[in-house]
């Protein structure tokens, strides 16, 4: 039996890589059939974490054909239904990861893609996968990853993060051999890695863009925007009008 008081928070940037403002929506809606609080969160502007390492995300080629417009419009329109999150130059994690603060002890599912957003699974979160149609528990957290939940953020700082560009400083193969198999030899090289000023500070930057924290400074402004939030149809149905895109029309139908 599905909880009427579930918060469905939605990683929304996410859905628009998948499949732009349409599917947004339309994934917003069905959500919107269950039971719960649905939460759309964005992104917006150049995330502030790129003050501490300038190719935080560089990588991601696909943003220079990144459609802003069309972007914005399903901002505007998610807006309309739904209590939206967003506030520029803060990411979509950073806001998600406060959430379970600002709710506690209430139980949450966060839809995404983003496997960062798994370190945030415990007795109250858990992570639906939007593509592999999965969901993420603390019962079968090591299944899904190959990692157990207290390793899981130490691996991606030590191995570093591809998809956001981060450097890490050993490989997948060595962290297994050093945490999990207890390799001796391998964990004396590793002290010896670790012995490196540079390294040292490689794991702290990586450390500082990889774990995630609740970022008390925003819970006044998530109060503020769900406390006030109305939705209204009218608004999306003159948005969907002005747009004149025939996949919109169905939403207003």
């Amino acid at each position: 039996m599905e909880d009427k008081n579930v918060i469905r928070v939605v990683d929304s940037t996410a859905l628009f890589y998948m499949g732009g403002a349409y599917y947004v929506i339309y994934y917003l809606r069905n959500l919107s059939k269950k039971k719960g609080l649905v939460i759309p969160v964005f992104d917006v502007g150049s995330p502030l974490k790129k003050k501490v390492l300038g190719s935080y995300k560089k990588n991601r080629s696909h943003k220079s054909k990144f459609d802003w417009s069309s972007y914005d419009f399903g901002i505007k329109l998610a807006k309309q239904l739904w209590p939206v999150l967003t506030k520029k130059g803060i990411e979509a994690d950073e806001i998600i990861a406060t959430l379970p603060y600002y709710y506690n002890n209430k139980k949450i599912v966060i839809y995404t893609v983003d496997s960062d957003l798994y370190q945030l699974v415990d007795e109250n979160v858990s992570i639906f996968n939007i593509r592999k149609k999965s969901t993420i528990t603390p019962k079968n957290f090591e299944k899904i990853t190959g990692l157990p939940k207290d390793l899981f953020v130490l691996n991606k700082i030590l191995v570093g993060d591809r998809s956001d560009n981060i450097k890490g400083i050993i490989t997948k193969v060595k962290f297994r051999k050093i945490f999990l198999e207890h390799n001796s030899k391998e964990k004396e090289k590793f002290e010896k890695v670790l012995a490196n000023p540079d390294v040292i500070k490689t794991v702290m930057v990586n450390s500082y863009l990889i774990k995630l924290w609740p970022n008390f400074a925003l819970l006044d402004w998530i109060d503020n925007v769900l406390s006030n939030f109305k939705p209204c149809r009218k608004c999306f149905k003159k948005l969907i009008m002005q747009k004149k895109d025939k996949r919109f029309i169905d939403f207003i139908l």
